[in-house]
Parts: C-alpha cells; structure tokens; sequence
C-alpha cells in the first residue's frame, strides 16, 4: 500500500471489512478497515471460521455446513484482547483494489 502511494502517487483505497473490537473488556466496536484487517490477520493467535447451519450463522457445526463468509480472528495488544469480525469477501474486494495491476 506504501509502494503505491510512493511509487505512484496514488492512494490505497482503506474500504471497511468488518467490525473490530479493540478492547473486549469494553466491547468498543468500529469498523475493520483493509489495512487493519491485513494487521490482524498477522498478529491474531485464534482463528475461528463461520458456518451456516439451518439458516442460522454459528462458529462451531460439523465439517459439512456450509462456510459463513466471516472469520472471527482473536489476538492481543498491549495487554487487551481484541477480537475482529472478518468479511472475507469485502476483503477479497479491497484485495483487489489494492493490488490492481496498471
């Protein structure tokens, strides 16, 4: 994102994909924008996927439900628990926005 704001002077586009919680403790949601996401994805110790079962969006079901297109991504910063709520396909949408190729 640097690279292309340096290299091309052009600004990367920073689109909301999901909900972040700093604090846990708090509950203090905000928007998951793209580059906190790409943070997250480094820094989180859980991973939970989400499934679809009987119509209803759960973290845990069989192996055969099918996948949810949200990921639930745990971690810790600076002695607070964080939890963030990945939409995997706004995500996927600002990927390509970022890394278009020109």
């Amino acid at each position: 994102m640097e690279f292309k704001e340096e290299r091309h002077d052009r600004e990367y586009p920073d689109h909301a994909c999901g909900r972040l919680i700093k604090d846990v403790a708090i509950d203090s949601i905000e928007p998951l924008t793209f580059r906190e996401a790409c943070n997250k994805i480094i820094h989180a110790n859980k991973f939970l996927a989400t499934f679809i079962k009987s119509g209803e969006v759960k973290i845990f079901c069989n192996e055969m439900e099918p996948m949810h297109h949200e990921m639930r991504l745990f971690g810790e910063h600076f002695g607070k628990e964080w939890r963030a709520e990945l939409d995997v396909l706004a995500f996927l949408r600002a990927t390509t926005e970022n890394f278009d190729l020109f």
